[in-house]
């Protein structure tokens, strides 16, 4: 899914973790991470999933993705690394509405000078909103397939989204693990 999201290729996942809690204390904001994964060259993913048609629900989703990808530092990164060990981390969320207004399938967010927006500041973390409910499909016909599998499960065309299928429907007959036994 990273893969056709992010259209990059990952070589191996070596952490995964679903609903991970970021809490340091109890003096601190505590975050649930839907699905955080580092892979192979120790770049982080975040995937989050926004089911919320709450307008202002959708426009603190830049202030979440800042909070998220602050976490996730903080986490990762222990005491004394190196600024040079510090990797790429993207923060992703597939929202079932527009979070932007724009009818784009894809939103990718950058820091720009605001003297010169053509220069893009490069500080490691990619925030990468996504539109189920896409006017515009500026995005491949693989995540355009996910895309419309995840608003309406419909559009099984491609190896991925025939595989999620598949898990989905396989899950929803478990009534083991659907009862979490």
């Amino acid at each position: 899914m990273l893969e056709t999201i992010l259209d990059i290729t990952i070589d191996r996942v070596d952490c995964i973790n679903a609903q991970k809690i970021l809490n340091y204390s109890t003096e601190e904001k505590s975050l649930r991470l839907d699905v955080f994964l580092k892979d192979g060259q120790r770049i982080c993913y975040d995937l989050e999933m926004e089911t919320s048609a709450n307008k202002s629900r959708l426009i603190i989703l830049p202030i979440r993705s800042r909070l998220y990808s602050s976490a996730i530092d903080t986490e990762v990164y222990p005491r004394g690394t190196h600024y040079s060990d510090v990797k790429q981390t993207y923060i992703i969320f597939i929202c079932t509405h527009d979070p932007f207004g724009l009818g784009l399938a894809k939103y990718d967010s950058a820091v720009t000078c605001t003297q010169n927006q053509a220069v893009e500041v490069q500080n490691g973390i990619s925030y990468v909103y996504l539109n189920c409910d896409a006017k515009t499909w500026n995005v491949s016909e693989d995540l355009r397939s996910l895309l419309s599998y995840i608003r309406d499960g419909t559009n099984c065309e491609t190896d991925l989204t025939k595989q999620i299928d598949s898990a989905v429907r396989h899950y929803n007959e478990d009534k083991e693990w659907r009862n979490g036994l």
